[in-house]
């Protein structure tokens, strides 16, 4: 990007409001993902950390939720694939004991001048990314949240 975004690092102070919690962000290696982990470190919740390939952007990520001391947990992978879908929520599970809050963020998206365009390969692509992956997370989450726990589809 030719400016620095403003993930919040430097601007959003925590109130304690997710103390204690556990959340599952999904596209957190940049731009709103980025913004939502950073916040939710500093109001108090552990994050898992999904994202496609960006080990390094994730790797920055995961150095502001610590910064907050909290739990920062890195899995890549491709939401495409049911089993990936279903791994986050295994290493949630097993290395937080729960999830509280499930973040449906990451999204495909291409800029097309036409129609025309956009293959049969990119019009399933988005799909598989943008519906088919959210559907299967809440899916898999279902049985680990606890009384009061929230899903966020955003994209």
């Amino acid at each position: 990007m030719a400016s620095k975004p403003d993930h919040g690092d430097e601007t959003y102070r925590g109130s304690g409001r997710l103390a204690g919690k556990a959340a599952v962000i999904t596209g957190a290696d940049s731009g709103i993902g980025r913004a939502v982990a950073i916040a939710f470190a500093r109001e108090g919740a552990d994050v898992l950390i999904y994202y496609l390939v960006e080990h390094d952007d994730a790797r920055d990520t995961a150095k502001y939720v610590e910064a907050e001391g909290r739990k920062a947990i890195l899995v890549p992978g491709d939401l495409a694939d049911l089993t990936t879908c279903e791994a986050v929520v295994r290493t949630a599970v097993e290395r937080f004991g729960r999830i509280d809050v499930l973040v449906n963020n990451a999204a495909y998206q291409m800029t097309h001048e036409t129609v025309a365009e956009i293959t049969d390969e990119e019009w399933t692509r988005t799909f598989d990314i943008n519906i088919h992956a959210m559907f299967r997370l809440v899916k898999a989450a279902l049985p680990n949240l606890p009384q009061g726990a929230a899903i966020i589809n955003w994209g």
